[in-house]
Protein backbone atom coordinates (compact mmCIF):
# COMPACT_ATOMS: atom_id res chain seq x y z
CA UNK A 1 0.00 0.00 0.00
CA UNK A 2 1.15 3.54 -0.79
CA UNK A 3 0.05 6.97 0.48
CA UNK A 4 1.28 10.09 -1.34
CA UNK A 5 0.54 13.63 -0.16
CA UNK A 6 1.17 16.97 -1.89
CA UNK A 7 0.90 20.30 -0.05
CA UNK A 8 1.43 23.68 -1.72
CA UNK A 9 0.18 27.29 -1.56
CA UNK A 10 -2.46 28.49 -4.00
CA UNK A 11 -0.33 30.94 -5.92
CA UNK A 12 0.27 31.47 -9.64
CA UNK A 13 4.00 31.96 -9.00
CA UNK A 14 4.43 28.67 -7.18
CA UNK A 15 7.83 26.96 -7.54
CA UNK A 16 8.90 23.37 -6.93
CA UNK A 17 10.56 24.41 -3.67
CA UNK A 18 7.14 25.49 -2.39
CA UNK A 19 5.65 22.02 -2.86
CA UNK A 20 5.76 19.68 0.13
CA UNK A 21 5.77 16.05 -0.98
CA UNK A 22 5.35 13.18 1.47
CA UNK A 23 4.92 9.50 0.78
CA UNK A 24 4.56 6.32 2.79
CA UNK A 25 4.56 2.78 1.49
CA UNK A 26 4.70 -0.77 2.77
CA UNK A 27 7.15 -2.86 0.76
CA UNK A 28 6.76 -6.63 0.77
CA UNK A 29 8.91 -9.66 -0.08
CA UNK A 30 12.19 -7.71 -0.01
CA UNK A 31 15.50 -9.29 -0.95
CA UNK A 32 18.38 -6.90 -1.68
CA UNK A 33 21.85 -8.43 -2.18
CA UNK A 34 24.92 -6.47 -1.06
CA UNK A 35 22.77 -3.82 0.62
CA UNK A 36 25.10 -2.79 3.46
CA UNK A 37 28.52 -4.13 4.46
CA UNK A 38 28.14 -6.74 1.74
CA UNK A 39 25.11 -8.28 3.46
CA UNK A 40 21.82 -9.28 1.86
CA UNK A 41 18.75 -7.68 3.40
CA UNK A 42 15.56 -9.77 3.32
CA UNK A 43 12.20 -9.09 4.93
CA UNK A 44 8.52 -9.93 4.64
CA UNK A 45 7.72 -6.21 4.77
CA UNK A 46 9.39 -2.86 5.44
CA UNK A 47 8.03 0.66 5.79
CA UNK A 48 9.28 3.35 3.39
CA UNK A 49 8.82 7.07 4.14
CA UNK A 50 9.84 9.73 1.62
CA UNK A 51 9.77 13.53 1.63
CA UNK A 52 11.84 16.31 0.06
CA UNK A 53 14.49 16.00 2.78
CA UNK A 54 15.15 12.31 2.27
CA UNK A 55 13.89 8.78 2.74
CA UNK A 56 13.68 6.31 5.57
CA UNK A 57 13.30 2.53 5.28
CA UNK A 58 12.66 0.63 8.50
CA UNK A 59 11.31 -2.58 10.00
CA UNK A 60 12.18 -6.13 10.99
CA UNK A 61 14.55 -7.89 8.60
CA UNK A 62 17.31 -10.44 8.23
CA UNK A 63 20.78 -8.95 7.73
CA UNK A 64 22.43 -11.91 6.10
CA UNK A 65 21.29 -14.67 8.46
CA UNK A 66 20.85 -12.43 11.50
CA UNK A 67 17.35 -11.20 12.54
CA UNK A 68 17.49 -7.47 13.30
CA UNK A 69 15.53 -4.26 13.55
CA UNK A 70 16.90 -1.99 10.85
CA UNK A 71 16.63 1.58 9.63
CA UNK A 72 18.15 3.19 6.54
CA UNK A 73 18.09 6.99 6.32
CA UNK A 74 19.14 8.85 3.17
CA UNK A 75 19.37 12.66 3.07
CA UNK A 76 18.98 14.59 -0.20
CA UNK A 77 20.21 17.99 1.02
CA UNK A 78 24.00 18.40 0.80
CA UNK A 79 23.84 20.87 3.68
CA UNK A 80 23.03 18.02 6.06
CA UNK A 81 25.99 16.79 8.15
CA UNK A 82 25.58 13.27 6.79
CA UNK A 83 23.98 11.82 3.68
CA UNK A 84 23.46 8.22 4.77
CA UNK A 85 22.82 6.45 8.05
CA UNK A 86 22.27 2.77 8.78
CA UNK A 87 20.96 1.57 12.12
CA UNK A 88 20.52 -2.00 13.32
CA UNK A 89 19.65 -3.66 16.60
CA UNK A 90 20.12 -7.37 17.17
CA UNK A 91 20.77 -9.92 19.89
CA UNK A 92 23.74 -12.13 19.07
CA UNK A 93 24.37 -15.37 20.91
CA UNK A 94 27.18 -17.73 19.89
CA UNK A 95 25.30 -18.94 16.79
CA UNK A 96 24.26 -15.37 15.94
CA UNK A 97 27.85 -14.15 16.13
CA UNK A 98 28.88 -16.97 13.80
CA UNK A 99 26.07 -16.08 11.38
CA UNK A 100 27.24 -12.46 11.44
CA UNK A 101 30.74 -13.56 10.42
CA UNK A 102 32.29 -12.73 13.79
CA UNK A 103 35.00 -14.88 15.36
CA UNK A 104 34.20 -17.32 18.13
CA UNK A 105 35.45 -15.58 21.30
CA UNK A 106 34.67 -18.46 23.65
CA UNK A 107 35.58 -18.80 26.49
CA UNK A 108 36.30 -15.05 26.82
CA UNK A 109 32.77 -14.09 25.74
CA UNK A 110 29.77 -16.33 26.29
CA UNK A 111 26.02 -15.84 26.13
CA UNK A 112 23.86 -13.34 24.25
CA UNK A 113 24.92 -9.75 23.58
CA UNK A 114 22.49 -7.02 22.54
CA UNK A 115 24.12 -4.96 19.79
CA UNK A 116 23.10 -1.47 18.69
CA UNK A 117 24.88 -0.39 15.49
CA UNK A 118 24.92 3.00 13.80
CA UNK A 119 26.83 3.76 10.58
CA UNK A 120 27.08 7.32 9.28
CA UNK A 121 28.46 8.52 5.97
CA UNK A 122 29.09 12.25 5.84
CA UNK A 123 28.46 14.34 2.73
CA UNK A 124 32.22 14.81 2.31
CA UNK A 125 32.94 11.09 2.51
CA UNK A 126 33.89 10.59 6.15
CA UNK A 127 32.42 7.44 7.64
CA UNK A 128 31.74 6.63 11.28
CA UNK A 129 30.70 3.39 12.92
CA UNK A 130 29.29 3.38 16.45
CA UNK A 131 28.51 0.22 18.40
CA UNK A 132 26.90 -0.32 21.78
CA UNK A 133 27.01 -3.73 23.46
CA UNK A 134 24.63 -4.55 26.33
CA UNK A 135 26.50 -7.24 28.25
CA UNK A 136 24.21 -7.99 31.21
CA UNK A 137 23.24 -11.44 29.90
CA UNK A 138 26.76 -12.28 28.73
CA UNK A 139 29.75 -13.69 30.54
CA UNK A 140 33.21 -12.12 30.16
CA UNK A 141 36.59 -13.52 31.12
CA UNK A 142 39.93 -11.70 31.06
CA UNK A 143 42.39 -14.34 32.25
CA UNK A 144 45.37 -11.98 32.30
CA UNK A 145 43.61 -9.89 34.93
CA UNK A 146 42.10 -12.82 36.80
CA UNK A 147 38.71 -11.18 36.22
CA UNK A 148 35.27 -12.47 35.33
CA UNK A 149 31.85 -10.96 34.81
CA UNK A 150 29.11 -13.50 35.28
CA UNK A 151 25.93 -13.46 33.22
CA UNK A 152 23.34 -11.39 35.07
CA UNK A 153 25.86 -8.81 36.29
CA UNK A 154 25.65 -5.34 34.79
CA UNK A 155 27.94 -4.48 31.89
CA UNK A 156 27.97 -2.27 28.80
CA UNK A 157 30.55 -1.35 26.17
CA UNK A 158 30.79 1.30 23.46
CA UNK A 159 33.00 1.48 20.39
CA UNK A 160 33.37 4.46 18.01
CA UNK A 161 35.33 3.87 14.80
CA UNK A 162 36.44 6.35 12.12
CA UNK A 163 36.71 4.87 8.61
CA UNK A 164 38.92 7.08 6.47
CA UNK A 165 38.77 7.34 2.67
CA UNK A 166 42.26 5.76 2.44
CA UNK A 167 40.94 2.65 4.26
CA UNK A 168 42.66 3.69 7.50
CA UNK A 169 40.67 2.62 10.54
CA UNK A 170 40.95 4.37 13.90
CA UNK A 171 39.15 3.49 17.12
CA UNK A 172 38.23 6.97 18.29
CA UNK A 173 36.80 5.73 21.58
CA UNK A 174 36.30 2.44 23.37
CA UNK A 175 34.63 2.14 26.74
CA UNK A 176 33.83 -0.86 28.94
CA UNK A 177 31.86 -0.43 32.16
CA UNK A 178 31.01 -3.19 34.63
CA UNK A 179 30.48 -3.33 38.38
CA UNK A 180 34.11 -4.29 39.05
CA UNK A 181 36.08 -3.03 36.04
CA UNK A 182 36.06 0.05 33.83
CA UNK A 183 38.28 0.79 30.87
CA UNK A 184 38.29 3.47 28.17
CA UNK A 185 40.65 4.85 25.57
CA UNK A 186 41.46 5.06 21.88
CA UNK A 187 43.58 3.28 19.27
CA UNK A 188 45.19 4.74 16.14
CA UNK A 189 46.66 2.75 13.25
CA UNK A 190 49.04 3.81 10.47
CA UNK A 191 48.51 3.46 6.72
CA UNK A 192 49.67 -0.18 6.93
CA UNK A 193 47.09 -0.85 9.67
CA UNK A 194 49.84 -1.36 12.22
CA UNK A 195 49.45 0.08 15.70
CA UNK A 196 50.50 3.73 15.79
CA UNK A 197 49.33 4.64 19.28
CA UNK A 198 47.00 3.30 21.94
CA UNK A 199 45.77 5.42 24.81
CA UNK A 200 44.08 4.05 27.91
CA UNK A 201 42.42 7.05 29.44
CA UNK A 202 41.23 5.18 32.50
CA UNK A 203 41.64 1.66 33.83
CA UNK A 204 40.01 0.86 37.16
CA UNK A 205 40.01 -2.64 38.60
CA UNK A 206 40.17 -3.34 42.31
CA UNK A 207 42.65 -0.87 43.79
CA UNK A 208 44.19 -0.12 40.42
CA UNK A 209 43.43 3.33 38.97
CA UNK A 210 45.78 4.20 36.11
CA UNK A 211 46.08 5.56 32.58
CA UNK A 212 48.56 4.39 29.96
CA UNK A 213 50.01 5.07 26.52
CA UNK A 214 51.37 2.39 24.21
CA UNK A 215 53.38 3.29 21.10
CA UNK A 216 55.78 1.34 18.86
CA UNK A 217 59.49 1.80 19.48
CA UNK A 218 61.77 2.72 16.58
CA UNK A 219 63.93 -0.36 17.25
CA UNK A 220 60.96 -2.71 17.54
CA UNK A 221 58.71 -3.56 20.43
CA UNK A 222 56.61 -0.99 22.25
CA UNK A 223 56.98 1.83 24.72
CA UNK A 224 54.58 1.64 27.65
CA UNK A 225 53.95 4.66 29.85
CA UNK A 226 51.72 3.98 32.87
CA UNK A 227 50.58 6.67 35.30
CA UNK A 228 48.04 6.83 38.09
CA UNK A 229 47.30 6.95 41.79
CA UNK A 230 47.72 3.22 42.43
CA UNK A 231 48.62 0.03 40.58
CA UNK A 232 47.77 -3.34 42.12
CA UNK A 233 49.90 -6.10 40.59
CA UNK A 234 48.16 -8.88 42.54
CA UNK A 235 45.90 -10.05 39.65
CA UNK A 236 48.95 -10.44 37.40
CA UNK A 237 50.69 -12.69 39.93
CA UNK A 238 47.80 -15.13 40.30
CA UNK A 239 47.37 -18.24 38.21
CA UNK A 240 44.64 -17.84 35.60
CA UNK A 241 41.44 -19.69 36.37
CA UNK A 242 39.87 -21.77 33.63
Amino acid sequence: TTDLTFSFPIDRSIELADVDIRGRARLTDINVPNFAFGRTISADSLTLKVDKAGLELSGEANVGLVPATIKWIERFDEKEPYKRRYEAQAVLDKDGRKAAGLPDLSPYLTGPVSVDLSYLQAVKGKKELALKFALKNAGLWLPGLHWRKQAGEEGVAWLSIDLQSDSTVNIRQFDLRTGTLSLDGSVAFDENRALARAVIGKFKHGRTNVSATIAPHADGGFNLDVRGSEFDATPFLKEDDT
